[in-house]
């Protein structure tokens, strides 16, 4: 069932009120996937198996393609292909998160956003799409709808404070190899 089109005045002003209240964020992000379906849907389960792929091999230390302050994200296809949603829990403001995934991931967001209805055009996955940082932007805000529950564990923390407290537990712990120096460091 698609979802009934929202009035994007109210919507906007409902995100604003919830953004910046604690030092993380969220973001929902819901589209339409662009015909031909099939396509595009493939296009996407490419783009999200590659990013399996990194998450389970190269982004395990509190970084996802290098950005340091993603807490959470998650993509989600449904209504048979037709529909993405993108899920994040991310440090700091929404204009910086996402140019962080521009300046450094804009390629994977030409292969995963580049799939939806409205997205800049994209040229050979390179080019354009979030290349554009302010059509970019627009899109994502075009297509971003409030939250009604999420949850932060540490809401007054970053990631990178998250773990440099691990990091004070394992020596307090003795599991760590840090020298005392650099221990006292972290503090």
């Amino acid at each position: 069932k698609n979802r009934k089109p929202i009035e994007r005045s109210r919507d906007f002003e409902a995100l604003l009120k919830n953004e910046d209240r604690i030092f993380m964020n969220q973001l929902t992000v819901y589209g339409g996937i662009k015909k031909p379906y099939w396509y595009r849907t493939i296009q996407l389960k490419i783009g999200l198996w590659i990013f399996s792929l990194n998450g389970t091999y190269r982004s395990t230390k509190g970084q996802l393609s290098g950005i340091e302050t993603i807490h959470f994200a998650r993509w989600s296809i449904f209504n048979n292909g037709k529909n993405v949603m993108f899920l994040s829990n991310f440090d700091g403001a929404w204009e910086i998160y996402l140019s962080e995934f521009i300046d450094r991931s804009a390629a994977a967001m030409n292969l995963t956003f580049g799939t939806t209805v409205g997205y800049p055009k994209v040229k050979g996955f390179f080019g354009g799409g979030a290349h554009d940082e302010q059509a970019f932007k627009t899109v994502v805000r075009n297509n971003q709808y409030p939250c009604q529950v999420w949850y932060s564990a540490y809401p007054q923390l970053t990631v990178k404070n998250i773990l440099n407290n691990q990091k004070i537990r394992q020596f307090l712990s003795g599991t760590s190899k840090e020298s005392t120096a650099a221990w006292l460091k972290r503090f």
